[in-house]
């Protein structure tokens, strides 16, 4: 239970227009294929899954850092920094568990909230006001 209300207190932290990264911003933007990206890779011996996030520069429109938010690292907006690569675009790799569903969002300089055009779905928040990337393994 105290796992879930840290989260839900994360959460809510990150979608208050009070706090102290300014206001926090959610757009909706459709981007051509391939702007964005998820590559899988299953591994052959373990039930992990090494998951690639990617954010095209054109997606990451000057930004100076990127963050991948969600379920796997506790709602954590510093836990997943993405490395910026010379061409301006995004990327970082994480091992998941198989065999289930995370909801994941990608957070822009502390204040742009982005989600995933590639994801394999989308779910709105509990908080109702957003929805959230899905990928699926």
């Amino acid at each position: 239970m105290t796992n879930i209300l840290s989260m839900r207190s994360n959460y809510n932290a990150m979608q208050s227009n009070a706090n102290p990264w300014g206001t926090i911003t959610s757009r909706t933007t459709k981007y051509r294929r391939g702007a964005m990206g998820i590559q899988k890779q299953f591994l052959k011996r373990k039930p992990i899954c090494k998951v690639t996030f990617k954010i095209a520069k054109a997606v990451a429109n000057a930004s100076q850092s990127a963050h991948v938010v969600g379920e796997f690292n506790g709602w954590s907006i510093s836990a997943t920094p993405m490395k910026k690569l010379k061409n301006g675009a995004f990327k970082t790799t994480v091992d998941l568990k198989i065999g289930r569903s995370y909801q994941f969002r990608y957070l822009l300089d502390k204040y742009n909230w982005e989600n995933d055009p590639e994801a394999d779905g989308l779910l709105p928040t509990p908080f109702g006001d957003s929805r959230n990337s899905v990928i699926r393994l």
